[in-house]
């Protein structure tokens, strides 16, 4: 695990396709964007959701907004904003979000296979 206090940036998007929908939450690295699929918006309560790695995008999804190719539907931006990375590991991320909608300190825990989950912290842990 490794401590980095990086400011860095995020984009929460609304995924729209022909089997229904899902959020992605992408996180900026320095060679592209990290990036988790949530069925469900994080919550103002601690609840845990399930999060499922996919793969990194490239960083021009921070800004775009549209068609996806092969008929993979659409996104829409929902939120972005500023990241701060607090712990970085393989099974273990901490970072603070300051967008428009969402605010205040998450967490990742890997669970095994692609799974990982998501919760709201009042506080970094």
């Amino acid at each position: 695990m490794t401590e980095h206090h990086a400011k860095t940036r995020f984009v929460l998007h609304r995924h729209a396709h022909p089997q229904g929908g899902h959020w992605d939450l992408m996180i900026e690295q320095a060679d592209g964007l990290a990036t988790w699929r949530l069925e469900t918006l994080p919550e103002d309560e601690p609840a845990a959701i399930s999060a499922i790695r996919i793969f990194d995008h490239p960083k021009q999804f921070l800004s775009y907004q549209g068609p996806l190719r092969e008929g993979l539907g659409e996104i829409r931006l929902w939120d972005q904003g500023e990241c701060e990375l607090g712990e970085v590991g393989h099974a273990r991320w901490v970072f603070r979000l300051a967008g428009h909608h969402l605010a205040g300190w998450f967490v990742l825990e890997f669970q095994g296979e692609q799974t990982w989950i998501l919760q709201r912290h009042s506080t970094r842990s």
